[in-house]
Parts: C-alpha cells; structure tokens; sequence
C-alpha cells in the first residue's frame, strides 16, 4: 500500500492533469449537447487504456524499488547495476551514489589496510621488545650485576616504547608539526649525545663532521629520524669500527662500518611488515625503525635512501627540505 501511494504522489500532477481534461471534456460535451454515449464510450476506452499504462509503470516502479532494496541490504557490493534512470535528475542521483559508494569502498580498504599495517606493526614490536627483556631477567639472575649492561638493556626497551609511542602519534591526523628552521648540526649533537653511553660500551667511535646546513623542518621529528638511524648503525655495528655523520651535497649521510644489507633486500627496506636478514644467518631484522623514518621523511617534506653492501657497510642519505621548498 505504501509503494502505491508512493507510485499516486510522485505521478500526482500528471493524474491531476488527467481528471481535468476528463472534466473540461464532459462539460464541453454538456454544453453543445453532444450525445453522452460517445462521451461515455470515449472516457471508458481512455480509463482502460490508461490503467494498462498505469499498471505497467507500477509494476517497473515496484521493480526498480526492490532492486534498490536488494542493493541496498548488499551495500558491500563492489559493483552494482542501478535502475536505469527515467530523467536527468535521476542519473544525476545515481552518479552520486556511485561517487559516494566509490568513495564510502575506497575508505573501507584505507581502514583494513591501516589495521594491518597496525598489527604488523605491533607484532614486530612485541617481538623485538622481548630480546631487551630477556636480556635483563639473564643479567638479573647473576649474583653480581653488570649495572652498565642492565642499563644498556633498560634504555633499549625505552628507546622501543618511544619507538611505539612516535608511531601513535604520527598515524594520529591531528599531530602537530611545529616546521622552523633548524641547525641540523644541533638535531645532530643531541642526537649523539643520547647514544653516548652505547658508543662507549660497544666500543664504537663518532666521526662528525659539522654540515652546516639549515634546515626546515620539526625538531622532534627530524631528531627521532636521525636517532632511529644512528639505532641501527650502533645495532648493527661490530666493536672498534667507526660511525661517520657528514654531508654530501646537500645531504646528510650516516655511515657505519657495519654487516651490511644484502642487494635482495634494499628495495623493500622501510616497507610496513617487511623483515630482512641483518647479517647473521638465523636472525632477522625487524625494520621498524626504518619504517618509522620514512613515515616521518614523507610528513617533513623530506626524503630517505639507503646504500649498503653486505661486510662492509651501510650508508643512509636524508634529505631535509628548507623553507623555500615548503612555500613553493
């Protein structure tokens, strides 16, 4: 009944239409003293004619209304085939439901794949997270504790809860990027000086050498990018080997004297979930912070790129963006 009466309002007027001209008729028939029969013959065969019309153009609306709500109650149809349209307003309906079903399945794969790239993410992290863990438990249970390696192990595990937390805030749309112009120098020396005790005890030197060059960018970001790199090169490093901060044209380069990265594995290096072999035959790299870089690279405007060759070493190029190139 509600589909009827749908049916009735939306073909109103013209049913409107249709009783006046079957008014004026009878009135003109009326007035000249035309014989009523022919009146009567004519408005019956209109009335049969026009209920077949009526009927047929009832039932395709009944059609195209359940078609509509077969779509509907399957909304997560990729692709869909809608009533074909009676009038321009009617394609133009239809061209915006197409847009906003495009759009509405566009931001569904946006969503599984940002939980994905999220359970990835924390996987990775909780595994690497327990290495540190385990580290401390094995010099706990020493009758003399070396403080100098419990200490080493307690700021690896924050150094990966800082690791997670700067992953929330960068998926987070809402974090602040406070972009001046910085001394990279300085991002550089607190940089260092973080990781001072960990050059110490592993035995590695630090070779800066000044850049000077000014940068545009986020303190805290552009600071966490430079930490995470000099991470890998203190993880990855053997003793008595040398790690170099320089430049190179316009670019800061990180180099260690480290195991290196195997050729197969350059390419997908920084790729959410992607774990290569760090140069040890049975164990495996993680690549969360080099994940986390390259996110933070693509927020700053900025840009990363790796060189390494296995037993040798690895060289990490960033390239910072200065305030012309942010306005431009």
């Amino acid at each position: 009944m509600k589909l009827l009466l749908s049916y009735l309002r939306k073909h109103s007027i013209l049913i409107l239409m249709m009783i006046s001209v079957f008014i004026i008729w009878g009135v003109t028939y009326y007035l000249y003293g035309l014989p009523l029969e022919a009146f009567g013959y004519g408005t019956l065969l209109v009335i049969v004619i026009g209920s077949l019309f009526f009927l047929m153009g009832f039932f395709r609306y009944r059609r195209d209304h359940l078609r509509m709500q077969r779509l509907i109650a399957n909304i997560q149809e990729a692709e869909f085939k809608l009533p074909k349209a009676g009038n321009a307003i009617e394609a133009d309906y239809q061209e915006l439901i197409k847009r906003l079903a495009t759009d509405r399945e566009n931001i569904r794969k946006d969503l599984v794949n940002q939980q994905k790239d999220y359970q990835d993410y924390y996987s990775l992290w909780v595994h690497q997270i327990k290495t540190p863990i385990a580290g401390m438990h094995l010099l706990m249970e020493e009758d003399n504790w070396d403080k100098k390696a419990l200490k080493e192990e307690l700021f690896r595990i924050e150094e990966y809860v800082g690791m997670v937390l700067s992953y929330l805030r960068l998926t987070n749309e809402s974090s602040d990027y406070l972009f001046k112009q910085l001394e990279l120098d300085e991002v550089i020396k607190a940089s260092i000086r973080k990781y001072s005790q960990t050059f110490i005890l592993k035995k590695i030197s630090c070779d800066f050498k000044p850049t000077n060059l000014k940068i545009y960018s986020d303190a805290k970001w552009a600071q966490l990018v430079i930490e995470q790199i000099l991470s890998n090169a203190l993880k990855y490093s053997n003793k008595n080997t040398t790690i170099t901060i320089s430049k190179e044209k316009e670019e800061l380069v990180i180099a260690d004297e480290g195991i290196g990265i195997r050729p197969e594995d350059l390419p997908r290096l920084g790729q959410a979930g992607f774990t290569g072999y760090n140069g040890h035959e049975d164990s495996k790299s993680s690549g969360l912070g080099l994940y986390l870089c390259k996110q933070i690279m693509g927020k700053l405007n900025g840009k990363l790129r790796i060189e390494s060759k296995v037993s040798v070493g690895t060289k990490v190029y960033l390239k910072f963006t200065d305030q012309k190139k942010i306005f431009d």
